[in-house]
C-alpha cells in the first residue's frame, strides 16, 4: 500500500521532495495530500524539487491532481490529492489511449475560449 504524504503550509519543500524521490525510486508511485493554498503551494514546490532530485536517476514525474474530502476534528475539509507517477508510465498509458483515439479531432482552446479551430490529436 502506498503511503500518503501529507503536506502543510509549514512543510519544508526540500523535505517533502526527498520523501517523494525516495518513494519514486522504490515503487514508482506516490500520493500527496494538501489542505489550503499554503499547503498546495508547498506541494508544488516539492514536486518541482523532486524532479530535480530524480533527474540524475533518469526519472521524470507526472502529477495528476484531484479534489478529495477528509475529516479533521469532526468536520469535512476539501483537500487536493496528487497522484505522482513516473513520466514514462503516464506516457505509455497515453500512447495506448492515443492508439484508440487516433482519428479524433480536438478543439483548440485559448485562454479558456474555444475559437472554432480544430487540430488532430498527435
Amino acid at each position: 500500500m502506498t503511503e500518503l504524504i501529507k503536506v502543510s503550509k509549514t512543510s519544508r519543500p526540500t523535505a517533502v521532495a526527498g520523501a517523494i524521490a525516495g518513494v519514486m525510486r522504490k515503487g514508482g508511485y506516490a500520493e500527496i495530500q494538501a489542505i489550503g493554498a499554503g499547503a498546495v503551494n508547498q506541494s508544488v514546490k516539492a514536486l518541482a524539487t523532486a524532479r530535480n532530485y530524480l533527474k540524475e536517476d533518469g526519472i521524470d514525474l507526472a502529477a495528476v491532481p484531484s479534489f478529495t474530502e477528509v475529516e479533521i476534528d469532526g468536520s469535512i475539509k476539501t483537500a487536493i490529492h496528487m497522484a505522482i507517477y513516473k513520466q514514462s508510465d503516464v506516457l505509455d498509458s497515453e500512447l495506448d489511449e492515443e492508439d484508440e483515439e487516433e482519428d479524433m479531432v480536438h478543439p483548440v482552446v485559448n485562454n479558456g475560449i474555444h475559437n472554432g479551430e480544430t487540430h488532430l490529436a498527435l
